[in-house]
């Protein structure tokens, strides 16, 4: 099935977050997807855009490894925020889309134990993700694998439960997710539209983003105990509050 519809509004202040939490477990738990509609102003979004073209410090993952954190046919680079924490100052566009993650990460780990069965230690830091149209990533090396990036990956994919895809501005595109086939869950399709976040059950189906045109996103990923990567340039976790 093909859809572009919002399944639930992200509370703007901390009343109501409770309520979303619930109603976004139960949801997750029936379908292993809920679009967000993260009610966010058009100025937000071109502010956090125009901080992502000024930025230079954009990687592109090892080819082996990339499926781990950005799907099926990437064609984006990314970059990897500092942590944030609940009462950090915030600074910019960029640095309230990613509070926003943390909020919404803090919110859900009360309701995952009961409803999605697993503990919700903590989240990721922030990956922004923009388009890399026709770029070819470095193959793994022997000093990558030495540096711990494979452990590092294996671990990760071990701990990942809930992905966060924040889509803060685009032209368009399609969000793929792909279940595994034990499931009960249904392939689905989903059209890219500004300012929504899709939530889904990374530990039960695999995905594919692919972005049309110009495009800003933020991610990150609500993980389970334990987690012990080393990352090197990627390690950062937040811990649940």
């Amino acid at each position: 099935p093909k859809t572009g519809v919002s399944d639930i509004l992200w509370p703007g202040g901390s009343l109501g977050r409770d309520l979303f939490a619930a109603s976004a477990v139960n949801i997750l738990a029936g379908r292993g997807c809920c679009i967000v509609d993260m009610q966010l102003t058009e100025e937000v979004r071109a502010e956090v855009a125009s901080i992502a073209e000024a930025r230079d410090a954009f990687e592109s993952l090892k080819r082996e490894l990339e499926v781990t954190w950005l799907g099926e046919d990437n064609a984006c680079k990314v970059a990897w925020l500092r942590e944030d924490v609940p009462g950090k100052e915030l600074t910019n566009a960029l640095e309230f889309c990613d509070r926003q993650l943390t909020e919404m990460a803090l919110t859900l780990r009360h309701h995952t134990p009961k409803v999605l069965g697993f503990e919700s230690w903590g989240r990721t830091n922030g990956m922004l993700r923009m388009p890399n149209y026709g770029h070819l990533p470095d193959c793994l090396q022997e000093e990558d694998v030495q540096a711990g990036y494979v452990e590092g990956a294996i671990n990760f994919a071990r701990a990942r439960r809930l992905c966060m895809l924040y889509i803060i501005d685009t032209e368009g595109g399609e969000l793929t997710l792909t279940p595994r086939e034990d499931t009960r869950l249904e392939c689905k399709t989903l059209d890219l539209a500004p300012a929504t976040l899709a939530l889904f059950r990374h530990d039960l189906m695999s995905y594919s983003y692919k972005p049309v045109g110009k495009s800003t996103a933020l991610q990150t990923w609500l993980l389970s105990p334990p987690f012990a990567a080393d990352f090197g340039t990627l390690s950062a976790c937040v811990e649940g509050q």
